[in-house]
């Protein structure tokens, strides 16, 4: 029986690169030239200078994540959450929030045009409607994972770059009452038998009348 060919893992370059960021790709992440190649650069904003690092090198482009950043942009705004360069529950908290909307708008009217071959005229465009920068999500998947070493349940969202749950107690982005359960629900799966066999919890939140 023929051996199966195993693909080569080629070694990651370890100096990290200054980049000049150009524009944001359609999941968030910063666009860059980087030796002819395509740079996709988690935590980078457009027209910033970033020094980052490698994580990830295929034939037709390059993932890295943010190092520092040299120029920062003027729509860079300290994320309130204290896990977020950690959690891969979100990934713009860093970028503002007119910035943000702004954004997310173009995104939508770029694959709408690209689907339908026909774009949209500005004329013709709604204005975005908007919510609170934080506690806005209403709808989640929570990883849970009893994990003995960090003394008990986690329950949240995993990280960014694997699968392993980033330990928290609380999620600003998640609507407040949700936020709230996270660290008693940890308590409360530590007691239950059934802790090893619970892989994650759905959270669906509407909105109270007043």
């Amino acid at each position: 029986m023929a051996r199966r060919a195993r693909s080569k893992r080629h070694k990651l370059p370890v100096e990290p690169v200054t980049l000049q960021i150009q524009r944001l790709s359609h999941d968030g992440r910063g666009i860059a030239n980087l030796s002819g190649k395509v740079a996709f650069v988690s935590g980078a904003l457009p027209n910033e200078t970033v020094t980052a690092g490698y994580t990830n090198s295929r034939a037709q482009f390059d993932e890295l994540d943010v190092l520092t950043v040299e120029q920062p942009s003027p729509d860079r705004v300290t994320p309130q959450c204290k896990v977020f360069h950690v959690c891969g529950g979100c990934s713009l908290q860093h970028f503002s929030s007119p910035a943000q909307i702004e954004y997310k708008r173009n995104t939508l009217f770029e694959i709408l045009a690209h689907a339908t071959k026909h774009p949209l005229p500005e004329s013709a465009r709604l204005p975005s409607v908007t919510a609170d920068n934080y506690h806005y999500r209403r709808k989640a998947r929570l990883a849970v994972r009893y994990v003995a070493k960090k003394g008990g349940t986690l329950v949240g969202f995993r990280e960014k770059h694997g699968s392993f749950i980033t330990e928290t107690d609380e999620c600003p982005v998640l609507v407040e009452p949700a936020s709230a359960l996270i660290q008693p629900l940890r308590k409360l799966i530590d007691q239950l038998d059934a802790r090893l066999q619970i892989p994650q919890i759905e959270v669906a939140a509407g909105e109270t009348q007043q």
